[in-house]
């Protein structure tokens, strides 16, 4: 399909490659889950449920948005989809708006699109177009991934079993000509706000694995379970870490955090980062929002002293969202984030060690020492230090 775009934009993707792909096509064979585990999985006792599609965009390119709109409504029956939610957070061509709205009304009566007259930032606008939801599950994804056939029912099977759980598809990345699998063979452990990402389980087997926190590109949540976590990104501003929030206030709230690999999306990737979001510079979105969520959820006071080190340059000049917070899990009954972070990562043992004024940590076997500004992350089995994956 040709797509009514102009050429030239400059939003960090290869427009030109990505509109140039057929609006129906094959999903890439990098991206196929392990066939013969999911094709032997029947979903016979799932039952019909509405689930919400919820996404927003901010000056991307109308082909992607337009996509991932299409796929959700050619891959998700009407039996199970309420709505498919379109939040522009402001996007400054008023051109294309009025276009991409003409657009929209025509594929389907059930998709809505709304629009913040001034942009609010990525976080900030997760955050209201979920509150928009109004089906029983809400699935979020970004408005540059392509759902594929049959993602809803090995999330739902384990969300209807568990209503508390946060499930998420693998998310396989496109960057222009090349597929990438995010979840591959490769060992490897993101040491994030103690949580790790994934752990590189998705094609040993292809069955469902516990992960501490998920990535933000797509993930199903019960709509019931948003509105007892008060939702996402209250007080957090500009881009990144609510995904990190989400793992967090799952694991400690009595839920858990699951990836399937019988479901997936391709996630189209930008060549540079898109056109920047406003608000705070992006650098204070990476000290304010791990801080804030370090105040408002670390329950073991050792953990919160290496976080606080670790973020001691920036100051919360606000306090309001970290006390709701602390009054929300205390309402909820949250805590046990050490608990939490050994039952994720069980090969990592942390304990404090008075003697150098830091943290120790065996990683099956391996001794390291955790200093304010020192990260533990794991690829191939090498274990090492840096600033990157802290958050």
């Amino acid at each position: 399909a040709e797509w009514p775009l102009r050429p030239g934009r400059t939003t960090g993707y290869d427009e030109g490659y990505y509109d140039s792909l057929p609006l129906i096509r094959e999903v890439p064979a990098a991206f196929k889950p392990n066939i013969t585990f999911c094709e032997n999985h029947t979903y016979d006792h799932i039952k019909p449920t509405k689930i919400s599609i919820v996404m927003h965009y901010f000056n991307e390119p109308l082909s992607l948005v337009l996509r991932t709109v299409y796929s959700a409504l050619r891959s998700t029956p009407p039996a199970f989809l309420e709505e498919v939610i379109v939040l522009d957070d402001g996007s400054t061509k008023p051109d294309e708006t009025g276009l991409i709205i003409a657009i929209l009304r025509a594929l389907a009566p059930h998709v809505r699109y709304e629009r913040n007259t001034v942009a609010s930032g990525l976080v900030p606008a997760r955050r209201t177009v979920l509150t928009m939801a109004t089906g029983e599950y809400v699935f979020l994804v970004d408005a540059h991934v392509e759902l594929h056939d049959g993602w809803y029912l090995p999330l739902l099977n384990i969300t209807q079993e568990n209503y508390r759980a946060v499930v998420a598809p693998v998310i396989n990345l496109y960057y222009h000509h090349i597929p990438k699998m995010v979840f591959n063979d490769e060992i490897r452990v993101q040491f994030s706000v103690f949580l790790n990402w994934e752990t590189g389980k998705a094609s040993k087997g292809g069955a469902p694995f516990t992960s501490g926190a998920i990535m933000g590109g797509a993930y199903l949540i019960a709509r019931r379970r948003l509105q007892e976590l008060d939702y996402i990104g209250r007080g957090l501003t500009g881009y990144g870490r609510e995904n990190i929030e989400v793992g967090l206030k799952s694991w400690l709230c009595g839920g858990e955090v699951w990836t399937v690999p019988c479901s997936s999306v391709t996630h189209f990737s930008a060549l540079r980062t898109p056109e920047t979001h406003p608000g705070r510079p992006v650098s204070d979105n990476i000290l304010h929002n791990p801080k804030v969520l370090a105040e408002s959820f670390f329950d073991d006071e050792h953990l919160l002293r290496v976080a606080r080190i670790r973020w001691q340059s920036y100051t919360i000049t606000d306090n309001s969202t970290v006390e709701f917070n602390r009054k929300l899990a205390s309402s909820l009954g949250c805590g046990g984030l050490r608990r939490v972070f050994q039952t994720i990562m069980p090969e990592i043992e942390l304990f404090t060690d008075e003697d150098s004024g830091g943290y120790l940590l065996t990683v099956n076997g391996h001794l390291t020492q955790f200093h304010e500004t020192a990260v533990v992350s794991t690829q191939s089995g090498h274990y090492g230090r840096g600033e990157k994956d802290w958050l």
